[in-house]
């Protein structure tokens, strides 16, 4: 408590010298402390209304940012002092109409806007002598998003949804625990707010809407919502609108002999439409019923809800709260919620900054596909990054996709698969090993999305196109493919795969690359169906899977990464040219491994894509060491197959070619 003069001043001990600062007070002293709870449910005189006394309440809504710690407190006016009104049983005065200007409940302001009104007020304040200071200070106001003008908070009568009344709270959080949220932090998080949430205030004040049907006595000022009036109501609307109620005169949706139940009047003379509207949330959250209920080829609850991680306020709650008053049941079985989009280094996009990259924009350079590509290459459970940079990682992951399907569409050409198919039984091992390898793709990539994990997906489809196909599988096959004769078994076999492959991976993207995939569908011609979207998903096969042939190629995958970095130093050192050029000498010191390499000699001239492979024993390196070099490979290049064989030159028909491409040569003439 300070003193000046003959005054003493109330005001927070941590405000007390900006007070004085503020109010010219000098060095007033303080002459006493005093407990605010000492204060509590005391009254004070009223500034402007001499007649009136107010309470003196505590509020821990109150800061000590500026002024002197007390605030006055208007419950009708302010959702904080409402809800310490209600703690003090205060009355909801609410002295400003509709349009922003006091009522004759301040007759002195009576007609005045509530922001002209204040610096009469301060006038009044000084005349009265109860003004010490008047001062201007900056800090956030509340404004509208249309018109950026200032608002003002005023308590009216809306209409709420008690959730309380046939358990609705209680049966929506049993609901949240039986659905699946994407991701798990999900449930947590929707099943805290429904838990504490108040009310559910469904009514609006718009220009445009749909109509909450009441009407108000004029008598009484009793406001009735009837179901009777209510049907008619959708009567009406079925036929002229939803305006209808605004345009068209309340005996419109007056039923026959209607009697209101609360006033007993007869006329609808004797009462006037309101024109509340329903919260725009309650629209939307009723399309389980208003939309999936009217379409006979929907079903209901729905697989899964989509939306931003603002909607578990949003439109899931609603939608569940609906539907669980309405049907007593949720309306999805899950819901996934995604985060936003930003640029590169993490900042949210905007013009002002000139980060933003319009969907658009990609379209045009990438294609839709590219777009989607994008979209799954992303974890969409946290927020998602984009920039110039990361596209064109994306561009060059769909440019390898793409130019898988593009090779093996091309190495199809002469493949009827009802006339060359061969089982997957009889394939060469290598075939039978990607087969295989596909398996194991087809039963993740299901499970991936089974559980929308959409970026395993890309990155299981990109590592298969990239590492599995084109840098091993696909390079391998070239040999068979262009060299062999059209109808070689050992061709058909890669071939068969090569379908597998396109058939299987083709309908894996569709749901992504949705235009690629329904392109390749159409060259290929690879079902029935007259577009990939119509056809079944790959499902997996259990006559396809090899793990013991999974387990030996590993082995040799192994030694060919070995075997390749000998054959890239002898690139180096230009002692070979392209790797047919070289001919491999594998020597171990282990006899077991000798005998496996031998025993897998030819495919290890194809594996390694050189023109010979010789295997040692020699027991001068130490067990179990193994070593690895290349040389260039004697004899000849054969023009068609470009191995280097001694046996070119041999023909004299054909100087330029090996003995297989020779006989290759014969039989097809």
């Amino acid at each position: 408590m300070l003193r000046s003069g003959a005054e003493h001043y109330v005001v927070a001990r941590e405000l007390a010298e900006s007070f004085r600062q503020a109010c010219g007070l000098g060095e007033a002293p303080v002459v006493g402390r005093v407990n605010p709870k000492d204060l509590e449910r005391k009254t004070c005189r009223h500034p402007i209304f001499d007649d009136r006394a107010s309470l003196i309440i505590l509020g821990t809504h109150v800061t000590l940012d500026a002024g002197t710690g007390c605030v006055h407190t208007a419950p009708g006016h302010g959702l904080d002092d409402f809800h310490v009104g209600q703690q003090y049983g205060l009355d909801v005065f609410v002295p400003v109409d509709e349009a922003g200007q006091f009522t004759a409940d301040f007759p002195a302001m009576a007609g005045v806007g509530v922001f002209d009104a204040n610096p009469r007020i301060i006038e009044m304040l000084g005349q009265k002598g109860l003004l010490l200071h008047a001062g201007k200070i900056e800090h956030q106001y509340p404004h509208s998003w249309r018109s950026h003008k200032p608002i003002i908070f005023r308590a009216t009568e809306q209409w709420f949804i008690d959730l309380e009344v046939g358990r609705i709270r209680q049966l929506a959080l049993q609901a949240i625990d039986q659905i699946r949220w994407i991701p798990e932090w999900g449930r947590d998080r929707i099943y805290n707010m429904v838990e504490s949430r108040p009310d559910w205030c469904i009514s609006r004040q718009r220009a445009w809407g749909v109509p909450i049907p009441a009407i108000r006595s004029k008598a009484t000022g009793a406001v009735v919502l009837d179901v009777r009036i209510l049907d008619t109501v959708l009567e009406v609307m079925a036929r002229k609108g939803e305006d209808a109620w605004w345009t068209e005169p309340l005996r419109d949706f007056w039923p026959e002999g209607f009697i209101c139940q609360e006033t007993g009047e007869t006329s609808p003379d004797q009462f006037e439409k309101l024109y509340d509207i329903l919260d725009v949330w309650f629209d939307s959250g009723a399309t389980s019923i208003a939309v999936c209920e009217a379409d006979p080829k929907l079903t209901m609850p729905a697989d899964l809800y989509l939306e931003g991680g603002d909607q578990h306020r949003g439109w899931f709650q609603t939608s569940l709260l609906l539907r669980i008053a309405a049907r007593g049941e949720a309306p999805f079985r899950a819901a996934m919620t995604h985060g936003w989009v930003l640029d590169g280094q993490g900042e949210a996009m905007s013009k002002s900054k000139g980060n933003v990259i319009a969907p658009q924009e990609i379209v045009q350079t990438m294609g839709a596909d590219g777009l989607r590509l994008w979209v799954v290459s992303e974890d969409y459970r946290a927020d998602l990054t984009i920039s110039q940079d990361i596209l064109r990682r994306v561009a060059d992951a769909y440019r390898r996709i793409r130019n898988t399907f593009k090779f093996l569409i091309g190495n199809l050409s002469d493949f009827d698969p009802e006339r060359d198919a061969l089982p997957v039984a009889e394939l060469e091992e290598f075939d039978r090993w990607i087969i295989s390898a596909l398996n194991r793709l087809i039963e993740k990539v299901r499970h991936a999305y089974e559980r929308y994990e959409f970026h395993r997906i890309y990155h299981l489809i990109h590592n298969f196109c990239s590492v599995q196909l084109s840098a091993l599988y696909l390079d391998v096959i070239k040999d068979r493919l262009y060299c062999s004769a059209p109808g070689d078994m050992t061709r058909r076999s890669a071939q068969t795969a090569c379908h597998h492959l396109l058939h299987n991976l083709v309908r894996m993207v569709a749901p992504i690359l949705v235009f690629t995939a329904d392109e390749v569908w159409g060259f290929a011609r690879l079902g029935p169906e007259s577009n990939v979207h119509l056809a079944s998903f790959p499902t997996p096969n259990e006559s396809w899977a090899a793990p013991d042939l999974e387990e030996k190629w590993e082995r040799l995958l192994e030694l060919r990464s070995e075997v390749s970095r000998v054959l890239e130093e002898a690139r180096r050192e230009k002692r070979i040219g392209h790797s047919l050029e070289a001919a491999v000498e594998i020597s171990s010191a282990d006899e077991a491994e000798v005998a496996f390499l031998r025993k897998n000699i030819e495919i290890l001239k194809d594996l390694f894509i050189v023109s010979a492979v010789q295997v040692q024993h020699l027991q001068t390196l130490e067990s179990p060491g193994r070593s690895v070099t290349a040389a260039a490979a004697a004899g000849r290049k054969c023009q068609r197959c470009w191995m280097i064989d001694p046996a070119v030159g041999q023909d004299s028909a054909h100087p330029g070619l090996c003995g297989r491409c020779l006989d290759v040569i014969k039989r097809i003439g």
